[in-house]
């Protein structure tokens, strides 16, 4: 999971990187557009991700059949999303009216969004391929699939970028059609291995019609979760947007911090998925005391990861910033904030890792209680505070640094009161959904 996870963010860095080598325009606009489509894309993915805990407690409990059953039902639900989210990505007038963007960054951002819009498809219908061999145990699958994504994005990057005989030029809008070709390859791939690979026969995926039964329970559970997720990516990515008028300097600095940020996101975030996939996988064998055990040992790793990603952050600051751009500007001010990416990624960590753990009881009630708790920390804390600090707070420091650093340091805080609010609540589901099972483990041994 996590060399799969590491491979994804992988096409961001190949992206950004590359794109830094051009001009601070073109980094500007990849570090706005990319946030929006993560923002659609995001937001979307994580009610797809309702089939990840399902089909964890139909393959801990042997039903091999219903979990295929509920596969092809959350294909329908991905193509529809699909269609929605492709929608909001080629008409982007709303987002750039609020972002405020230069006039040759705007045309730069269109461009890419317009062409992003046609992977969205085959995008959402990957998350449900990972999805589903997360929860079967079959993450190699996913892992194989992202790195080959990865061999081809960089001579794909190279193609479109700068163009090579009857392909022209594209800029920052060519990183996008690279994405759009390695999505839709890997999908045809990963359609013929579920088609021909007999370790998938036991499922029996076979063509269905949409069924409104299991996509009501799908979107019980997927839309509460997408809306977590959604709040906890935009509170992120949105700040590309509301620092996009400070200048193509800062929005290159913060989309270094931001892609960081993201890269290092992919360590808790594996783990906490393959926590959260045995402790499924545990709860659909009713074995309690097994399920207790993998949160923990999820909550530990992820931790003890975060906080050796951090102290890197600050050791090797200089080195990656100016790996990433040859703009001394913009590698000055990412550099700058270091140790806030620090602080930010361990509070980033422990709050996947508890979000993760909870999906995995499939309550909607629990998936929207954490919604609420994403709302008022991260919009509420995060975005809000960090606009209000970047634009009406009294400034401790001149010059536009003091405005991307207002909104890191609010996402942070932002993060410390969604990971305490989540913690309160994994213990609370515990105590109402495994102690009962435990307590009356150990009487039934007492009594024998």
């Amino acid at each position: 999971m996590l060399v799969s996870q590491l491979a994804v963010m992988a096409n961001a860095l190949i992206d950004t990187v590359m794109i830094g080598r051009t001009s601070a325009t073109d980094l500007a606009a990849i570090s706005l557009a990319a946030s929006i489509y993560a923002t659609v894309f995001v937001s979307l993915m994580g009610i797809c991700t309702a089939l990840q805990p399902v089909a964890a407690q139909h393959f801990g409990a042997k039903r091999f059949t219903e979990l295929g059953e509920d596969a092809v039902q959350a294909c329908w639900l991905a193509l529809t999303l699909a269609a929605l989210g492709a929608a909001v990505l080629a008409f982007p007038g709303p987002w750039l009216a609020w972002a405020q963007p230069s006039s040759d960054v705007a045309v730069e951002v269109s461009k890419y969004l317009a062409t992003i819009a046609w992977a969205l498809p085959a995008a959402l219908l990957l998350r449900v391929g990972v999805s589903l061999n997360s929860a079967i145990g079959r993450p190699r699958v996913t892992m194989y699939l992202n790195l080959g994504g990865v061999a081809m994005k960089i001579p794909l990057n190279i193609l479109f970028i700068w163009g090579a005989g009857p392909v022209p030029a594209m800029g920052a809008s060519g990183c996008a059609a690279a994405t759009l070709t390695v999505a839709w390859v890997n999908i045809v791939i990963l359609a013929v291995l579920l088609r021909f690979d007999t370790a998938y026969a036991p499922y029996r995926f076979q063509w269905a019609t949409p069924a409104w039964m299991r996509l009501r329970a799908l979107l019980a559970l997927g839309l509460p979760t997408g809306a977590s997720i959604a709040i906890e990516v935009s509170s992120f990515t949105l700040i590309a947007v509301l620092v996009a008028r400070m200048g193509a300097e800062v929005a290159g600095a913060h989309q270094i911090l931001a892609n960081l940020a993201a890269l290092a996101f992919m360590v808790p975030l594996a783990l906490s998925n393959a926590s959260a996939v045995l402790a499924g996988q545990s709860l659909g064998a009713h074995d309690y005391a097994r399920a207790l055990r993998h949160s923990r040992q999820g909550l530990v790793l992820c931790m003890g990861c975060a906080v050796t990603v951090g102290a890197l952050f600050v050791a090797l600051g200089p080195w990656i910033a100016r790996g990433y751009t040859n703009q001394p500007g913009v590698a000055a001010l990412a550099l700058t904030l270091m140790p806030v990416l620090a602080w930010f990624h361990c509070f980033d960590a422990a709050q996947g890792c508890l979000s993760s753990l909870l999906r995995a009881y499939k309550r909607p009630a629990v998936a929207t209680a954490a919604t609420l708790i994403y709302a008022a920390s991260l919009w509420g804390v995060g975005l809000a505070g960090g606009f209000w600090a970047a634009y009406h707070a009294p400034r401790a420091v001149p010059g536009p640094g003091w405005g991307l650093g207002a909104f890191w340091v609010a996402a942070a805080v932002g993060l410390m009161l969604a990971a305490a609010g989540l913690a309160w609540l994994l213990r609370w589901v515990e105590q109402r959904e495994l102690k009962p099972h435990l307590k009356a483990s150990l009487a039934s041994v007492a009594q024998n």
